[in-house]
């Protein structure tokens, strides 16, 4: 009987660390064809510049707060004065652009600020929850571009890219369970 409740507190352990690490996770998938450049199709209605924005980035590592599981195509940073405003003229076949929502830590669909040029515009506020910039007058957003991400089309997994890594895992932290089941 010891066993059994031994073996009961266990499972549950393990599928609570799998709950508490599912938990905040469900990030967007950053394939092979990523592009870190995504800048460069970037038109400025006010001045501004464009950098990249790698792969390994922790910005890349933030929740989503969209419906979905979500490929990212590419990112970039812009930054320059106040109101920051353009939009990407290539989105790379993606269907939302996002920024950066450092208040939250996650990414939101990027705000139109009424603009229409482009296919994707946007327009950052100074000193708001999409600047990370802390000078007065100067803009500085991140952005990435995301598709619906389609496990059929792309070899199975599910999930974004750290959620899908908990199964296999999971097994592992199950190995003491059997090991115990033996030994009885």
């Amino acid at each position: 009987m010891k066993r059994l409740g031994l073996t009961t507190v266990l499972f549950a352990l393990v599928l609570a660390a799998g709950a508490a690490f599912g938990v905040g996770h469900e990030v967007g998938h950053v394939g092979d064809d990523y592009d870190p450049n995504l800048g460069d199709y970037v038109s400025f209605v006010t001045s501004g510049t464009t950098g990249s924005l790698p792969s390994t980035s922790s910005y890349l590592d933030a929740e989503i707060n969209q419906d979905g599981t979500w490929r990212i195509l590419g990112g970039f940073s812009a930054s320059g004065p106040a109101p920051l405003q353009g939009y990407l003229e290539d989105g790379k076949g993606a269907t939302k652009l996002l920024v950066y929502n450092k208040r939250t830590d996650s990414w939101d669909e990027a705000d139109t600020g009424g603009l229409n040029e482009g296919e994707f515009p946007f327009s950052i506020e100074d000193n708001g929850d999409y600047d990370t910039n802390a000078s007065s007058g100067q803009v500085t957003a991140y952005f990435i571009a995301v598709e619906p991400y389609d496990d059929e089309d792309n070899g199975g997994g599910g999930g974004g890219c750290s959620a899908g890594t908990f199964a296999p895992a999971g097994l592992l932290l199950l190995a003491p369970l059997f090991l115990l089941r033996r030994r009885g």
